[in-house]
């Protein structure tokens, strides 16, 4: 570390045993101790959760409806802030509701947990402590995130919450606690580089805690506390999460054993959509079987994507894990130059994704 200075403390909660114990709450009694202790000391505190807006789901006990986006196949976020469900990728927006708009009942019930939910449940918990939260919905007001974290910088905020934005580039010497309030989030998204960003990140934020005079813990609140990114994490151990992580990688030929490309099929027209990308993959398999490089570029697919309409567009994919290095680049490019792609379809050819989504 900088300066030489010593890495923070940091333990697992397992909020299993907290719920065991009768502790319903968002925070665990030992994170909870140690904010007060942070407040009493004039000590500043970093809490991060990974996710936007108040909550995640909006659905009905009654009969299940879930309030989703009518243009993308995802739920609706609900920012109370602004009294609107909102779709984080068209931004498509519908007013909260009270009575279920499928059977009328009232039993509408708001899950999950964003960071303004955290920040309304922090200020419960610590009514006298100065609170800020930091996400992308703030970048959207002008300069306000900058004024923050001058704020955060001269001791006038106790504790500061925050999505990832607040993992790096902080530099404070007075913040000797960190937070993570779901550990989990990180670890849960269908890609294979899942367990990678989430180490990324928690060691990240681990480190803003104890930078100055003053010895640092963290917390790392989770659901799966046996989990080797976990373990690694704490103990800031990279070559034992980079071993395991490449045997993984290795035995599922993802990268770097392999180069991913990925062919989206797009369009209005689901059936459309479908069709095209089973002939896609059936042509594609053919000439790699009588070219006898089936093995080096394997096909996977067709599939829905994982969100399987964005705006209204329907979308499947295809992966290729191509082993044959530039040669197979070169040859699915080439392969996919040839397609003859009708109107009202959109295909894209995307060269080491960034996301699997």
């Amino acid at each position: 570390r900088f300066g030489e200075a010593k890495l923070a403390k940091v333990s697992i909660i397992d909020m299993k045993n907290e719920f065991n114990y009768g502790n319903k709450g968002v925070f665990s009694r030992a994170l909870k101790e140690a904010v007060n202790k942070n407040l009493k000391d004039g000590k500043q505190s970093i809490l991060l959760i990974n996710r936007r807006g108040f909550a995640t789901n909006t659905l009905c006990n009654a009969c299940g409806y879930t309030a989703e986006c009518k243009k993308c196949a995802i739920p609706l976020v609900l920012h109370k802030n602004t009294g609107k469900l909102r779709c984080h990728y068209c931004n498509y927006e519908r007013d909260i509701f009270t009575t279920c708009p499928s059977c009328g009942s009232d039993a509408v019930q708001h899950t999950g947990m964003g960071a303004q939910k955290a920040e309304e449940i922090v200020s419960q918990e610590f009514p006298n402590a100065k609170i800020a939260r930091i996400d992308s919905d703030v970048l959207t007001q002008k300069n306000t995130h900058i004024e923050i974290l001058d704020r955060f910088s001269k001791n006038e905020i106790d504790i500061l919450i925050g999505t990832q934005m607040i993992a790096k580039g902080l530099d404070n010497p007075n913040v000797t606690l960190v937070g993570v309030l779901m550990s989990d989030v990180s670890f849960i998204f269908p890609d294979y580089r899942s367990s990678e960003r989430g180490f990324q990140l928690l060691t990240q934020v681990a480190g803003r805690a104890g930078r100055g005079d003053f010895a640092g813990r963290v917390y790392f609140q989770t659901y799966n506390p046996d989990f080797f990114a976990l373990e690694n994490a704490k103990q800031q151990d990279y070559i034992s999460f980079y071993n395991i992580e490449l045997q993984s990688r290795y035995e599922c030929a993802y990268p770097p054993y392999s180069q991913l490309i990925r062919l989206v099929i797009s369009s209005v027209n689901e059936i459309r959509a479908e069709r095209l990308a089973q002939e896609i993959a059936m042509r594609l398999n053919s000439l790699t079987e009588k070219q006898g490089i089936r093995e080096k570029l394997e096909v996977l697919g067709p599939v829905s994507c994982i969100i399987s309409k964005i705006n209204n567009e329907y979308r499947y994919q295809i992966i290729i894990k191509n082993r044959l290095e530039e040669k197979g680049q070169f040859f699915i490019t080439g392969f996919v130059k040839k397609i003859i792609v009708p109107e009202d379809i959109k295909l894209s050819v995307d060269i080491d994704p960034s996301d699997m989504l």
